[in-house]
């Protein structure tokens, strides 16, 4: 979606341009701070999947060593 978005941003943008629409005002400025601020966005998805790898794959190695199944024989043996 944010492809296709851009994608159609730059073809208004050329259009704009090749046609002398000088009357249409467009505040660059704030297009940055936009795409800025979808730049810091997409950065934090990023770091939020990192977390979740992280965490996936310490309980991986938590299953696979044997770990988590000893915490669940305690946590049983605990009742």
């Amino acid at each position: 979606m944010r492809q296709k978005t851009h994608a159609l941003l730059f073809t208004v943008l050329e259009e704009i341009d090749q046609h002398g629409l000088a009357g249409i005002d467009m505040d660059y400025e704030k297009l940055g701070r936009n795409r800025q601020a979808e730049a810091d966005n997409i950065s934090e998805e990023a770091n939020i999947v990192k977390e979740y790898k992280v965490a996936f794959d310490e309980g991986l190695t938590l299953i696979s060593s044997g770990v988590a199944e000893k915490v669940m024989i305690d946590m049983e043996n605990s009742w």
